[in-house]
């Protein structure tokens, strides 16, 4: 149907009943642009429709050096998705209707996907790969009560609509200089990011990133009395990029790595750039080029989260009342049994990093000194802490480790290196930290064993999920009547990772494969995600979701209440 078809639609409806509305689902041609209306709310009070804006390359005319490559395909969509946002925020075009009361005048908004400072798949704005653009937005049909302002709708269907399109999307409203400088920045993370894992680095920190953050609410760079990283000179790495050219900064080899410090000094600071360094980032991020390992996880304590069916005998064994821990489940984990969880599901998701800071662990998960070995004997004490485990968890599963340790120096003895933050400079404290424990040596028994112990690879039974699944915010969901806490998802980068998530699990309950182990369950939709986009695990095209890592699905699945395993 053409946009003229449109016109008339809304002419023909205006004034009639909410319900009306449902007559515009479909496609409109319009000279540069195909509208499509997907799906309209119940009523004015509803959450919004879905529209989708369809433009051919011929209508775009990007160059073909933009969409060249997967990465730049995600770049260029990343970029025209934050100038949609700003633009229509900008511009008022966000604005609902002002009308007080069930008569007053509703909706008239234009919205999109907000993005976080990483640059993700989302299903809000999609570049092609035969250089089609696809943008999913938002729109608050407008109504007087439940009758159709059909004038009002006029005017954002047939006049802002297509006022963005010519403004943000078509290709004389952009700065070419602009676009490419993001593209460019993005493929340059990509390959740093590829070459770190081939150099057996956990993470690169370039030098002159700026890694604090506004606030512990935002994750916008700080502008004001901020030191620029600088790595010291025997942990410092050169790369050749293949855009921006030569860059150093500080490696973190495989092993384990122990950053020390004092208060304040920028220890969890750098934790924390390292955690999200498993994202690219848009460029003025700061951490642009802070970059780490896909696989890696960052491990915490949970009080009080669900645990389903796992091993956690290497960490805690011979529990009070013969408790079986090869096979843990309970509804209120205590923070040295969710920390232990956590990482056991960690390591059979396939991490090949755990990241920690002391601040948010267990401390009787991470040491335990000689006086208290003495005091408390060990047939008395279940727990077997990390710094006995941590060079088992290196040798026997690869796994490296990054720890922020700054009231114990168990860690110290060890570390295949260590970092002290200073005034937030790195130093290498790796040779003056062995001769102190040459001069001090450790008082403490290992109570480690000979080995780690076994990692059991868990079958999963089944997962009911209900049908109102509502993500409050990015680390809360209500599963129907079941509240899923996902605040120890440190990772998680914006609302639409979770709610991609929690499709995946949707997605689960009715697909689950019982003969395939949790991993390899969660691997087949990473798998078809990579090969067919988001879409398949929505039950409606839908802009507001972007993906997740299936380590975070994983880790979804394995703190929800109504997951069991066999």
């Amino acid at each position: 149907m053409s946009s003229d078809m449109l016109l008339q639609q809304l002419n023909r409806i205006d004034g009639k009943g909410y319900g009306a509305y449902k007559d515009l689902i479909g496609e409109y041609i319009f000279p540069e642009f195909i509208l499509s209306c997907d799906y309209v709310q119940g009523d004015a009070y509803a959450p919004p429709s879905s529209f989708t804006l369809k433009l051919s390359a011929e209508k775009t005319q990007y160059p073909s050096h933009w969409y060249s490559a997967k990465c730049r395909r995600t770049a260029l969509a990343d970029y025209l998705n934050r100038r949609f946002y700003t633009y229509i925020n900008s511009s008022n075009f966000g604005n609902k209707l002002k009308g007080s009361g069930w008569g007053g005048s509703k909706g008239g908004d234009i919205s999109i996907m907000k993005c976080s400072q990483a640059v993700l798949e989302r299903t809000s704005v999609m570049v092609h790969e035969s250089a089609e653009l696809e943008v999913r937005l938002t729109i608050g049909l407008p109504a007087q009560g439940r009758t159709i302002l059909g004038n009002v709708a006029r005017n954002i269907l047939l006049e802002k609509v297509p006022q963005i399109v010519q403004n943000v999307l078509l290709m004389p409203s952009l700065d070419e200089d602009e676009v490419l400088q993001h593209l460019l920045c993005v493929e340059d993370q990509e390959f740093l990011r590829e070459s770190i894992i081939k150099d057996d680095l956990i993470a690169f920190i370039a030098d002159d990133s700026i890694l604090p953050r506004k606030s512990g609410d935002s994750d916008l760079p700080m502008t004001q009395n901020v030191v620029p990283f600088q790595s010291p000179e025997s942990m410092r790495y050169e790369y050749e990029l293949p855009n921006k050219g030569t860059i150093t900064g500080m490696g973190i080899r495989n092993g384990i790595n122990v950053i020390v410090g004092g208060g304040f000094h920028g220890k969890s600071t750098i934790l924390n750039s390292i955690e999200f360094g498993i994202y690219n980032k848009v460029l003025g991020d700061g951490r642009e080029f802070v970059v780490t390992n896909p696989f890696s996880v960052k491990i915490r304590s949970e009080d009080g989260r669900y645990v389903e069916g796992v091993n956690i005998s290497p960490f805690i064994n011979n529990l009070p009342l013969g408790k079986d821990t090869t096979y843990f489940r309970t509804e209120d984990a205590s923070g040295s049994t969710s920390q232990a969880a956590n990482l056991i599901e960690a390591i059979e998701i396939g991490a090949t990093s755990i990241l920690i800071d002391e601040d948010t662990s267990a401390t009787n998960m991470l040491m335990r000194d000689k006086r208290m070995q003495m005091l408390v004997e060990k047939e008395n004490e279940p727990i077997t802490p990390l710094v006995f485990k941590i060079k088992q968890l290196r040798d026997e599963f690869s796994l490296s480790s990054v720890l922020v340790m700054g009231g114990s120096s168990d860690y110290l003895s060890v570390a295949d290196s260590v970092i002290q933050m200073n005034n937030f400079i790195p130093l290498d404290a790796t040779a003056r930290a062995k001769q102190i424990i040459d001069n001090y040596p450790d008082t403490f028994d290992n109570e480690g064993g000979n080995c780690f112990g076994q990692i059991t690879e868990r079958y999963p039974k089944s997962i009911r999920t209900g049908n109102k699944n509502k993500v409050v915010h990015k680390n809360l969901v209500n599963m129907g009547n079941v509240e899923l806490n996902l605040y120890g998802l440190e990772q998680l980068s914006e609302k639409g990772q979770t709610r991609s998530v929690i499709c995946a699990l949707e997605y689960l309950s009715k697909n689950l494969d019982p003969s395939l182990t949790v991993r390899e369950n969660i691997q087949a939709i990473d798998t078809r995600i990579e090969t067919e986009g988001m879409d398949f695990i929505t039950y409606r095209k839908q802009g507001v979701n972007s993906r997740p890592r299936f380590i975070e699905i994983a880790q979804a699945l394995n703190r929800y209440r109504l997951f069991r395993v066999r």
